[in-house]
């Protein structure tokens, strides 16, 4: 996980490997990256481990910001506990 700069309990992250928690098989991931890609859009439930290692559940919305050319540049996500 990377996490490029944190404010309390939301953060602002530098990537998605954020969601990597080893709580989720490869193919959700596939699926989550399959539809980024086709629609520009996700949403889901979302299992991470906290500071001490217990797993919490976020429900995310992931979009995909494209530029002028209609190339991804990068994403936005929201979550909520």
């Amino acid at each position: 996980m990377r996490k490029s700069k944190s404010t309390g309990k939301s953060g602002v992250y530098g990537s998605l490997t954020i969601i990597h928690s080893g709580l989720h098989r490869k193919d959700s991931y596939r699926k989550m990256w399959q539809q980024l890609s086709s629609v520009g859009f996700w949403t889901g439930e979302i299992k991470l481990k906290d500071n001490r290692g217990y797993a919490i559940s976020l429900g995310v919305a992931i979009t995909a910001v494209k530029n002028e050319l209609q190339e991804t540049t990068h994403y936005v996500a929201i979550y909520s506990y």
